[in-house]
Protein backbone atom coordinates (compact mmCIF):
# COMPACT_ATOMS: atom_id res chain seq x y z
CA UNK A 1 0.00 0.00 0.00
CA UNK A 2 2.79 2.21 0.61
CA UNK A 3 4.58 1.78 -2.59
CA UNK A 4 1.07 2.18 -4.57
CA UNK A 5 0.88 5.07 -2.56
CA UNK A 6 4.46 6.24 -3.71
CA UNK A 7 4.12 5.19 -6.80
CA UNK A 8 1.20 7.70 -7.12
CA UNK A 9 3.06 10.93 -5.70
CA UNK A 10 5.89 10.03 -8.40
CA UNK A 11 3.87 9.35 -11.54
CA UNK A 12 1.82 12.58 -10.77
CA UNK A 13 5.55 14.57 -10.22
CA UNK A 14 6.44 13.14 -13.20
CA UNK A 15 3.23 14.85 -15.22
CA UNK A 16 4.26 17.62 -13.64
CA UNK A 17 7.51 18.22 -15.06
CA UNK A 18 6.43 17.25 -18.36
CA UNK A 19 7.04 20.51 -20.73
CA UNK A 20 3.91 21.32 -22.61
CA UNK A 21 4.09 20.48 -26.21
CA UNK A 22 5.46 23.97 -28.03
CA UNK A 23 2.63 25.41 -30.03
CA UNK A 24 2.87 25.86 -33.63
CA UNK A 25 3.87 29.09 -35.14
CA UNK A 26 0.85 30.88 -36.36
CA UNK A 27 1.84 32.45 -40.08
CA UNK A 28 -0.22 35.32 -41.38
CA UNK A 29 -1.42 35.53 -44.51
CA UNK A 30 0.54 37.57 -47.35
CA UNK A 31 -1.27 41.04 -48.18
CA UNK A 32 -1.20 41.26 -51.80
CA UNK A 33 0.16 44.57 -52.54
CA UNK A 34 0.51 44.40 -56.54
CA UNK A 35 -0.21 41.90 -59.08
CA UNK A 36 0.48 41.62 -63.05
CA UNK A 37 0.56 39.21 -65.59
CA UNK A 38 3.73 39.30 -68.27
CA UNK A 39 5.43 36.41 -70.28
CA UNK A 40 7.69 34.43 -68.48
CA UNK A 41 10.83 35.50 -70.73
CA UNK A 42 11.40 38.06 -73.24
CA UNK A 43 10.38 36.50 -76.55
CA UNK A 44 12.35 37.67 -79.70
CA UNK A 45 11.56 36.04 -83.15
CA UNK A 46 14.68 35.90 -84.73
CA UNK A 47 15.53 36.32 -88.38
CA UNK A 48 16.77 34.18 -91.24
CA UNK A 49 19.47 36.06 -91.56
CA UNK A 50 19.89 35.35 -88.17
CA UNK A 51 19.69 31.60 -88.23
CA UNK A 52 21.91 31.85 -91.69
CA UNK A 53 24.69 33.60 -90.02
CA UNK A 54 24.23 31.38 -86.59
CA UNK A 55 24.58 27.66 -88.48
CA UNK A 56 27.29 29.20 -90.14
CA UNK A 57 29.51 29.92 -87.37
CA UNK A 58 28.37 26.84 -85.77
CA UNK A 59 29.49 24.74 -88.82
CA UNK A 60 32.76 26.15 -88.97
CA UNK A 61 33.49 25.28 -85.20
CA UNK A 62 32.11 22.10 -85.56
CA UNK A 63 34.36 21.74 -88.40
CA UNK A 64 37.32 22.98 -86.77
CA UNK A 65 36.14 20.69 -83.22
CA UNK A 66 36.01 18.05 -85.85
CA UNK A 67 39.56 18.70 -87.20
CA UNK A 68 40.83 18.19 -82.78
CA UNK A 69 38.58 15.13 -82.38
CA UNK A 70 36.89 17.14 -79.69
CA UNK A 71 33.17 15.42 -79.97
CA UNK A 72 31.56 16.72 -76.51
CA UNK A 73 32.15 20.31 -77.90
CA UNK A 74 30.37 19.62 -81.03
CA UNK A 75 27.87 17.95 -79.23
CA UNK A 76 27.42 21.13 -77.16
CA UNK A 77 27.52 23.55 -79.93
CA UNK A 78 24.38 21.43 -81.87
CA UNK A 79 22.45 21.74 -78.31
CA UNK A 80 23.03 25.27 -77.53
CA UNK A 81 22.05 25.69 -81.40
CA UNK A 82 18.87 23.39 -80.63
CA UNK A 83 17.70 25.43 -77.38
CA UNK A 84 18.12 29.10 -79.41
CA UNK A 85 15.83 27.94 -82.32
CA UNK A 86 13.40 26.49 -79.64
CA UNK A 87 12.82 29.53 -77.39
CA UNK A 88 12.98 31.46 -80.46
CA UNK A 89 10.61 29.74 -81.95
CA UNK A 90 7.61 29.24 -79.27
CA UNK A 91 6.09 31.96 -77.02
CA UNK A 92 6.56 31.83 -73.52
CA UNK A 93 3.95 31.16 -71.37
CA UNK A 94 2.33 34.04 -69.43
CA UNK A 95 2.44 33.92 -65.71
CA UNK A 96 1.29 36.12 -62.54
CA UNK A 97 3.75 38.14 -60.43
CA UNK A 98 3.19 39.27 -57.06
CA UNK A 99 4.67 41.82 -54.10
CA UNK A 100 3.14 41.37 -51.37
CA UNK A 101 4.25 42.46 -47.66
CA UNK A 102 6.26 39.21 -47.45
CA UNK A 103 8.11 38.35 -50.66
CA UNK A 104 8.03 38.25 -53.79
CA UNK A 105 6.01 35.35 -56.04
CA UNK A 106 6.48 34.82 -59.54
CA UNK A 107 5.37 32.13 -61.59
CA UNK A 108 3.90 30.31 -58.85
CA UNK A 109 7.33 30.27 -56.38
CA UNK A 110 7.73 32.08 -53.53
CA UNK A 111 10.67 34.31 -52.74
CA UNK A 112 10.35 35.68 -49.29
CA UNK A 113 12.37 39.26 -48.22
CA UNK A 114 15.37 37.50 -46.26
CA UNK A 115 16.51 35.80 -49.42
CA UNK A 116 16.47 39.21 -51.94
CA UNK A 117 19.39 41.45 -52.12
CA UNK A 118 18.06 44.37 -53.81
CA UNK A 119 16.66 45.10 -57.44
CA UNK A 120 17.04 47.63 -60.68
CA UNK A 121 15.06 48.56 -63.56
CA UNK A 122 16.69 48.20 -67.36
CA UNK A 123 15.68 47.37 -70.43
CA UNK A 124 16.20 44.09 -72.40
CA UNK A 125 15.33 43.96 -76.61
CA UNK A 126 12.81 46.89 -76.18
CA UNK A 127 11.06 45.69 -73.22
CA UNK A 128 11.15 47.23 -69.53
CA UNK A 129 12.50 44.19 -67.14
CA UNK A 130 12.50 44.51 -63.38
CA UNK A 131 15.41 42.36 -62.12
CA UNK A 132 15.79 41.22 -58.12
CA UNK A 133 18.85 39.82 -57.34
CA UNK A 134 18.45 36.32 -54.80
CA UNK A 135 21.11 34.87 -52.20
CA UNK A 136 20.28 31.47 -53.83
CA UNK A 137 22.87 30.53 -56.38
CA UNK A 138 19.53 29.28 -58.86
CA UNK A 139 18.30 31.35 -59.64
CA UNK A 140 20.36 33.40 -59.15
CA UNK A 141 18.77 36.98 -60.32
CA UNK A 142 14.61 36.87 -60.89
CA UNK A 143 13.84 38.84 -64.24
CA UNK A 144 10.32 40.09 -63.92
CA UNK A 145 8.89 41.59 -67.61
CA UNK A 146 6.76 44.86 -66.53
CA UNK A 147 4.62 44.37 -69.68
CA UNK A 148 1.66 46.61 -69.11
CA UNK A 149 3.03 47.33 -65.18
CA UNK A 150 4.58 50.72 -64.71
CA UNK A 151 7.94 51.33 -63.21
CA UNK A 152 6.28 54.26 -60.93
CA UNK A 153 4.00 51.77 -59.18
CA UNK A 154 6.39 48.84 -58.24
CA UNK A 155 9.54 50.80 -57.32
CA UNK A 156 8.38 52.25 -54.29
CA UNK A 157 6.76 48.96 -52.88
CA UNK A 158 10.29 47.56 -53.57
CA UNK A 159 12.09 50.30 -52.11
CA UNK A 160 9.95 49.52 -48.18
CA UNK A 161 12.20 46.29 -48.42
CA UNK A 162 14.62 45.88 -50.81
CA UNK A 163 17.76 48.56 -51.69
CA UNK A 164 17.54 50.11 -55.53
CA UNK A 165 20.92 49.22 -56.81
CA UNK A 166 22.16 47.62 -59.73
CA UNK A 167 24.53 44.32 -59.20
CA UNK A 168 27.73 44.76 -61.65
CA UNK A 169 27.89 42.47 -64.80
CA UNK A 170 29.46 39.35 -64.21
CA UNK A 171 32.45 38.33 -66.59
CA UNK A 172 30.10 36.13 -68.52
CA UNK A 173 27.65 39.13 -69.20
CA UNK A 174 30.49 41.18 -70.24
CA UNK A 175 31.70 38.53 -72.25
CA UNK A 176 28.12 38.17 -73.85
CA UNK A 177 27.59 41.79 -74.52
CA UNK A 178 30.64 42.33 -76.19
CA UNK A 179 30.61 39.11 -78.54
CA UNK A 180 27.46 40.44 -79.59
CA UNK A 181 28.57 44.03 -80.41
CA UNK A 182 31.46 42.48 -82.24
CA UNK A 183 29.96 39.46 -83.95
CA UNK A 184 25.93 40.75 -84.70
CA UNK A 185 24.27 37.82 -86.06
CA UNK A 186 21.49 39.90 -87.47
CA UNK A 187 21.36 43.60 -88.97
CA UNK A 188 19.22 46.33 -86.70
Amino acid sequence: MIEATAQQTQSSTLTDQTPQAPQAPVFKKPQVLLTWQAPMRVFKKRSREFWSTALSIAFLLAVILLFVKEWFLIIVIASVIFVLYVLSNIPPETVEHQITDQGVKTAGRFYAWQELICFWFSQKSGQKVLYVQTLAGIPGRLELLLVNQDEAQVKPLLSKYLPEEEVKPSFLDRAATWASEKIPLESQ
